[in-house]
């Protein structure tokens, strides 16, 4: 054999052991293998092997047993974390299902606010499971539809328990209309107080809680225009009693006059005293509702700035990642290119040759 033809086999040798170990260290990053890049390049090595020619029987055989022993491998690795990833997927479903049918159990038996809002909380741990998008596609149909179903059964108890609440609460309030022309206006005062603070609560629509205030409202005007008719006419009798007492001696009437202008001067003023109060009190508790919103609307800005800054750390790390995928890649195709322009050399030197 020539000298021309032993160093074309050596250099042939070279070229795909080169590949070999682009093949084998190539496509992991991060300890993690790209399969699809891998399975692509396997492709692109057999055809090498079919096309790079002449190479001794020994070479050959050692090139071919190491090339099998690279996708023997990587084939077993694949296999073990196909085997793994159905796994995770087939217990993270059983914990979705798990959740799921809790938040069904809190729907279907619950009544309040707080047994509503349990089940939306189990609600939440599945649809947080499902959204991390590692489950297998048959698991990750059956959980969402799952999940769809539960939200669904949550929807319509919602509306189950807040038409329940608000018929009960609605019911109350036209009981107490119907009593509303009798003399003991201070107990149902007393029950509107109470239901208003039942409704703060009790689990109602927007719409629903609206209309109980303005049913509640109507209610307390209704009994001040009779409280404010009665006195009226409490007046009116006091006056004349008092100006038949004033035809029997002047003077007296004069005195008797004067301080019921007096003591009705007084009730005004306290009339508007209490008036002004019970503006103070509303003002300090819309006050109040409104600081409970802001350190409310703090937390969550706090709660979103945390995460915020997390993705922007995945962010950065994932871009590290990238950038350092990316000069590996160019590495590899410049020797891949490398590889090429040897082998176009190689080629054009063995055209020459034969």
């Amino acid at each position: 054999m020539s000298k021309d033809v032993q160093a074309l086999q050596k250099e042939n040798f070279t070229i795909l052991n080169n590949e070999l170990d682009g093949l084998e260290h190539g496509h992991t990053t991060l300890w993690q293998i790209s399969y699809v890049d891998f399975w692509r390049h396997v492709k692109i090595v057999n055809q090498m092997f079919r096309d790079i020619k002449p190479i001794s029987s020994e070479d050959w055989h050692t090139l071919t047993t190491r090339k099998n022993q690279i996708i023997s491998s990587v084939k077993n690795r694949q296999e073990e974390e196909n085997i793994a990833k159905k796994d995770n997927s087939r217990l993270k479903c059983q914990n979705v299902l798990a959740f799921l049918k809790e938040a069904q159990g809190w729907a279907r038996g619950g009544g309040s606010r707080s047994e509503m809002e349990e089940s939306q909380n189990y609600l939440n741990k599945a649809k947080d499971i499902i959204f991390e998008k590692d489950m297998i596609k048959d698991d990750a149909n059956t959980c969402w539809e799952e999940y769809k179903r539960t939200q669904n059964i949550l929807y319509h108890r919602r509306i189950e328990v807040m038409d329940s609440q608000y018929t009960e609460l609605m019911s109350r309030v036209n009981s107490l209309a119907h009593r509303v022309n009798e003399s003991n206006h201070k107990e149902i005062s007393s029950s509107l107080k109470d239901l208003q603070a039942e409704m703060k609560t009790a689990y109602l629509n927007k719409n629903q809680r609206q209309e109980l205030r303005e049913s509640i409202q109507r209610l307390y005007e209704e009994i001040n225009r009779i409280r404010s008719q009665k006195q009226a006419e409490w007046e009116q009798s006091k006056r004349e009693r008092e100006r038949k007492q004033a035809e029997w001696e002047e003077r007296q009437r004069e005195k008797e006059r004067k301080h019921a202008e007096w003591e009705q001067r007084q009730r005004d003023k306290e009339k508007r005293h209490e008036e002004f109060l019970a503006r103070q009190r509303e003002r300090e508790r819309k006050h109040a509702e409104w600081e409970q919103r802001q350190r409310d609307n703090q937390k969550r800005h706090e709660e979103f700035l945390a995460r915020q800054r997390e993705r922007e750390r995945r962010q950065a790390e994932w871009e590290e990642r990238q950038r350092d995928r990316e000069r590996k890649q160019a590495e590899w195709e410049q020797r891949k290119a490398e590889n090429q322009r040897k082998y176009e050399e190689r080629k054009a030197k063995k055209n020459s040759f034969w």
